[in-house]
Parts: structure tokens; C-alpha cells; sequence
């Protein structure tokens, strides 16, 4: 903006602005900038996705055919599949509130390592929760895919931009490989 005046002056014939002239107008737009920002009720503070877990992994498994019940099938053979299942730890009876708790805590995980890639800037916090509620039921089930689960995450929240959590997961994917991590099935 001072270079900007400058050039209008100089344009006009007139001469640049002092040193106490330039600091003068600094001062003036930081003022403006602060008035502004005070306007609009800009916070500092950052909203992380970890608080929207819960409530929409509720949501979704409401309206997912099955719901927990048939996550804690596929979580049941896959423990079976991979041959870590104890006698004493059996998720034969594992209840729906069980396999949400379990849900949500690897989803927030996932989260954790969502925010050290570029996908908060690219998605609310409710679209990177979803992203890694999505995330976390294909690691329990790969069947689970995105087109098989945008009906019920679409139902679970109709504003959910669908768009932005498949770039959100992408960019969070080149981030795992860069890493030398897998990428999550999306």
C-alpha cells in the first residue's frame, strides 16, 4: 500500500512519501486491518476436527445398512484373517457402543496424522472427520470405499462436500507415501 501511494504521488508530480510519512500510513492501515478484523470477529482460534468424531460416526452408522453390527462382523473376520484375536480380548460380543469407542479413537488418530499434511487447509474440520471415519472403517473393512459410503455419509451430513474430502484424503495419501507409509484405500 505505501509503495502503491508512492506511485500515485509520483505520478501526479508530487514527491514520494517521508520516512515519517510511510510509518505514518503503516500504522494507518494496521489500524484499519484491526478495525476490520474486529468487524468480522476473526479468532485466532483454530477448530481441529477431533470435537466432530463423535457426533457424525453416530450419524453415519444410523444410516449405514448394518451399522455397527455389521462393522463388528468385519472387524471379528479381519482379526481373524490376520490371526490376532485373543480369547480374552474376543470381539465376539462386542457391543455397538464398543465398536464406536474403537472407531473414533483410531479415527483420531488418523486425524493426527491428517493434520501434518496440507488437508486442513483444504477441508472444514467436519469434511477431514469424515475423511478419517472414512479412513478408519476401510482399515476395519476394505469393502467399505468411498462410493459405498457416500450415501450414508451424505445422509449423516448433507453439507458435506464430497469433493474436498476425496482431495483432503489424496493430499493426506501423497503425505503417508512420502513417509513410506501405505496409502489408505480410498
Amino acid at each position: 500500500l505505501v509503495e502503491m501511494e508512492d506511485g500515485r504521488r509520483s505520478e501526479q508530480g508530487r514527491p514520494p512519501l517521508s520516512k515519517e510519512g510511510k510509518q505514518v500510513l503503516f500504522d494507518k492501515v494496521l489500524e484499519i486491518k484491526m478495525v476490520v478484523l474486529r468487524a468480522i470477529r476473526f479468532d485466532l482460534m483454530v477448530e481441529l476436527p477431533h470435537d466432530e468424531v463423535d457426533a457424525l460416526l453416530v450419524r453415519l452408522l444410523a444410516y449405514l445398512p448394518g451399522g455397527a453390527a455389521l462393522l463388528a462382523r468385519d472387524f471379528r473376520t479381519r482379526l481373524r484373517e490376520l490371526g490376532t484375536e485373543d480369547d480374552e480380548d474376543s470381539p465376539d460380543g462386542m457391543s455397538a457402543a464398543t465398536v464406536r469407542q474403537l472407531l473414533a479413537e483410531l479415527a483420531r488418530k488418523y486425524l493426527d496424522d491428517m493434520i501434518l499434511s496440507m488437508a486442513p487447509v483444504l477441508a472444514s474440520p467436519r469434511t477431514l472427520a469424515a475423511g478419517a471415519i472414512l479412513a478408519t472403517m476401510q482399515a476395519v473393512s476394505p469393502s467399505f470405499s468411498v462410493e459405498k459410503l457416500e450415501r450414508p455419509l451424505r445422509a449423516a451430513d448433507r453439507w458435506l462436500d464430497m469433493p474436498r474430502l476425496r482431495r483432503s484424503l489424496e493430499e493426506w495419501n501423497d503425505l503417508r507415501r512420502s513417509q513410506g507409509k501405505h496409502a489408505v484405500l480410498v
